[in-house]
């Protein structure tokens, strides 16, 4: 999964990444916080397996 495959996902989760742009910026970066804490994971800002598995499940539901 890229960075854009996530950015997607965190659009989806209703979370603002800015510009869907695949780089791994400050706001991508500050969305993934947001999910983490939303999800109480670890908040590292960083693209982790448990983040991802996580995003898939959350955007997976109607």
């Amino acid at each position: 999964m890229q960075v854009l495959d996530i950015q997607q996902l965190l659009v989806k989760a209703g979370i603002d990444t800015g510009p869907l742009d695949g780089k791994l910026g400050p706001l991508t970066k500050n969305a993934i916080r947001i999910f983490q804490q939303q999800q109480g994971l670890p908040d590292t800002g960083q693209i982790t397996p448990r983040l991802m598995t996580q995003l898939q499940t959350v955007t997976a539901q109607p």
